[in-house]
């Protein structure tokens, strides 16, 4: 509790003044949510071919599983690429291209990975 507080404090006197929405910066956001979304295609298939191989049993909590993978080596791989060090931006961008990709990763793969 007290990281987070104190975590804030030196947040909101880093950017002092700045509005929220600011700070998001949505033009550049979009296209980091893009090449986000865009790096982790790789694995996303990788790990479709994996669970084609495996014969889940329960393909829904699999395809979330791989969709969550995928998603986190896609933030992983941007986050050397990225020239952003706001939390706020880090937190709300990242935070939604691994929602979109484990989001995608859960409505596509139980379709594909019939077995």
């Amino acid at each position: 509790g007290s990281a987070l507080l104190i975590g804030w404090g030196i947040d909101a006197t880093h950017h002092a003044g700045v509005p929220l929405l600011a700070r998001l910066e949505w033009r550049e956001g979009l296209n980091c949510l893009f090449a986000m979304v865009l790096l982790s295609l790789p694995m996303l298939i990788a790990l479709t071919v994996l669970m084609r191989r495996g014969a889940p049993t329960h393909r829904g909590e699999s395809a979330m599983a791989a969709g969550l993978g995928a998603a986190a080596w896609g933030a992983f791989v941007f986050f050397f690429a990225c020239g952003h060090d706001d939390p706020l931006y880090i937190v709300f961008w990242y935070g939604l291209g691994c929602v979109l990709t484990a989001l995608a990763g859960r409505a596509l793969l139980p379709v594909l990975t019939r077995w």
